[in-house]
């Protein structure tokens, strides 16, 4: 049986996750309308559990998974929204051959790139 948490330690708990957080989601937050169904449904279930919350160790478990449900939505929007960087690299000709003389100058041991 997990042990009870004190109100207090609990709402320190979720208050650091939370606030942790913050810096990443607020300007996807701001355009909550654009958000994607899963995200939106992760934030209404953290406001849920918000409402009926208790100090047991349970609600915490419960709160912290919701949390991080959150922050995987919300990476997976970043991504959306930023596209994938690999591509980005690809397809922009001079950043691509930085990247390649890059590549090329990590893997010389010697200095001169040949083989």
């Amino acid at each position: 049986m997990m042990p009870k948490l004190t109100e207090d330690q609990f709402q320190d708990t979720v208050l650091k996750g939370m606030t942790a957080q913050k810096e990443t989601t607020d300007s996807l937050v701001a355009n909550y309308g654009q958000l994607q169904k899963e995200t939106k449904a992760a934030f209404e279930d953290l406001t849920l559990l918000k409402r009926t919350a208790n100090d047991s160790a349970a609600g915490m478990v419960a709160m912290q998974k919701a949390i991080a449900d959150i922050q995987r939505n919300l990476r997976n929007e970043l991504r959306l929204a930023n596209g994938n960087p690999v591509e980005r690299i690809r397809s922009d000709e001079e950043m691509r051959l930085r990247m390649n003389m890059a590549i090329r100058l990590s893997m010389d041991s010697g200095g001169d790139m040949i083989g």
